[in-house]
């Protein structure tokens, strides 16, 4: 909730609505949990790998959203450094967008076994 009561930009009033609901809070917490553990777990296991990078990019789209970094915007939340445009959540999706586009989960992790085997399933 503090999170999203710190919103700046176009979509404050989305975010501050959802902080300000307890009972939109209440399916919002556990979505955000479950959403980032089940992104990094199939990321960290190479499954599903292409699904968890594109999930990943949208929930990190929306934590920028949130806190954009743009002149003249201050938070009370303390930020990792001095940034005008981009900050940790742009460069994390950039590198889920090189694991998305570069489909490298068919090389290792269990998207490479599932793979096979669904190849020869096919057969």
């Amino acid at each position: 909730a503090g999170f999203l009561l710190q919103s700046r930009g176009l979509f404050a009033g989305v975010f501050r609505w959802m902080a300000d609901r307890p009972d939109v809070l209440a399916v919002v917490n556990p979505l955000n949990k479950w959403g980032l553990a089940c992104i990094g777990l199939g990321l960290v296991l190479g499954c599903f790998t292409r699904l968890a990078s594109a999930a990943g990019m949208l929930v990190l789209g929306v934590y920028y959203l949130c806190n954009p970094l743009l002149v003249g915007y201050f938070y009370s939340i303390p930020m990792e450094g001095n940034y005008l445009v981009v900050n940790k959540n742009l460069v994390e999706m950039a590198a889920l967008f090189v694991i998305l586009v570069t489909n490298s989960g068919r090389t290792t992790g269990l998207d490479r076994i599932l793979h096979v085997w669904l190849h020869k399933a096919r057969r």
